[in-house]
């Protein structure tokens, strides 16, 4: 899809006939693609499909409408309906990945919703099923894993698993069926779990929802990994406090971050009680979270009155400069109100960051604290591609607003692991290209 895309998006962006690309191809794939995804969807067992209704049926009939617009578009091209087409991919695309990672996340061998579809496919493709799309789950993955190898950041020991994972994915391509592929399964199998352990178990958008998912199953061990996770954040954030209140010379902003303080202990020792008594009712966490979040807020809200830069996640005062917070290693690139900016180059070249760029920052720290769903997280990615649409074409600013293109690509692939590493690399990349453009048009 990305070479059509790029060129309707320049269609779109011209207007001239002659940048409209060939739809045949692209309906042919839509249409291979769409009996391929219906074929697996027969042979999936029942009790795998019965809770994901809704969305499947979003997804089925995402195919029907792409399928029909492409169809429009060859037809009769039109700008603003090639435009509205691919707004109309983006979200298909975005609605048939969600319903594979909600499927296969928790159905399968291992704790990652890609490799369990692999292990389903082989199966699938022994009992007489498709081979090409057993290789199709493979290279899938594989890519995934080779984004998380060609991320910067990552720590040495996961660096590792990582990499011996993405090996034994692209040996299992050189394989067919049999012992030898099996054998190699279960090699996959064990690297899997030894990524997903060193990665740790993901926090989901809404921490308190996948708790108590946790809570209803089986899995022990999952919920106290999951738990202790927690309470190393919550630990990480309370230095982050404790550091703060050894600074400030202000009686209330003293008593808040007391407040603050107080409350990271209440609900490490909650989430240690739940430990040993998994029936508590959540409703006390519940409520002991929202008051933290909002005492973090007046916390933020004191320090920006007098005139202190604070870390937006733990509230820790920082210096002048400084690109991580000393308490809890969050990168720094400034604080917004909480309001849409409708101008990427509305911050003069020599500010420190682009507003927008900060609103991004907060918006994306909200989505991994779980104050903020994935709807929302992507409802600002998507804003940025309408940022970054509105530029004027510049050719001096080619490298920078292409840089910037796949930057929020990458932010968009980034939700489906919200690792801190990762975000900062892709936000120092945008400020840097930003900057470039502030500068070019300054002139």
């Amino acid at each position: 899809m990305k070479p059509f895309q790029e060129a309707l998006e320049a269609y779109v962006s011209s207007g001239e006939p002659g940048d409209l690309p060939d739809f045949t191809p692209f309906i042919e794939g839509l249409e291979a693609h769409f009996a391929g995804w219906h074929s697996s969807l027969e042979q999936m067992p029942e009790e795998l499909r019965h809770h994901l209704v809704e969305i499947e049926e979003r997804v089925g009939q995402g195919y029907i409408d792409c399928l029909q617009g492409a169809q429009d578009l060859s037809n009769a091209p039109d700008p603003k309906l090639a435009e509205a087409f691919l707004r109309l991919h983006r979200q298909h695309t975005r609605n048939l990945y969600q319903f594979q990672e909600e499927l296969w996340r928790q159905h399968g061998p291992t704790p990652l919703a890609g490799i369990n579809q692999v292990f389903w496919a082989y199966e699938s493709w022994m009992g007489g099923g498709s081979q090409e799309y057993y290789w199709h789950c493979i290279e899938a993955e594989r890519k995934r894993v080779q984004y998380a190898v060609d991320t910067p950041g990552m720590e040495v020991e996961l660096l590792s698993c990582a990499q011996s994972l993405l090996d034994a994915l692209e040996q299992l391509l050189r394989l067919g069926g049999g012992p030898e592929s099996e054998a190699q399964l279960d090699e996959v199998q064990r690297l899997a779990h030894c990524y997903a352990e060193l990665l740790g178990p993901e926090i989901s958008p809404n921490w308190l929802a996948h708790l108590e998912l946790l809570l209803g199953s089986e899995a022990e061990a999952e919920l106290h990994a999951f738990v202790w996770r927690k309470l190393s954040e919550l630990h990480s954030l309370s230095q982050g406090v404790g550091a703060l209140l050894l600074q400030v010379d202000s009686a209330l902003l003293e008593e808040k971050g007391k407040e603050l303080q107080a409350l990271f202990q209440e609900l490490t020792d909650a989430l240690q009680d739940l430990l040993e008594n998994p029936d508590t009712p959540l409703d006390d966490i519940r409520e002991i979270d929202e008051d933290l979040s909002k005492a973090r807020q007046d916390v933020l809200a004191l320090l920006d009155a007098q005139g202190q830069l604070a870390c937006p996640k733990c509230a820790a005062t920082v210096e002048k400069g400084q690109k991580f917070c000393p308490a809890c290693g969050f990168r720094m690139l400034g604080r917004v109100d909480d309001r849409e900016h409708s101008d990427l180059s509305e911050a003069p070249a020599s500010a420190v960051v682009n507003p927008n760029l900060a609103y991004l920052q907060a918006v994306s720290q909200n989505f991994v604290d779980g104050k903020l769903d994935r709807v929302a997280m992507e409802a600002e990615v998507e804003r940025w591609r309408k940022l970054l649409a509105a530029l004027p074409g510049d050719a001096r600013l080619q490298s920078q607003l292409d840089l910037l293109s796949g930057a929020v690509d990458r932010l968009q692939a980034w939700m489906d692991i919200p690792a801190l590493a990762s975000l900062t690399h892709i936000l120092e990349e945008m400020e840097q290209a930003l900057r470039e453009v502030a500068q070019a048009e300054a002139k």
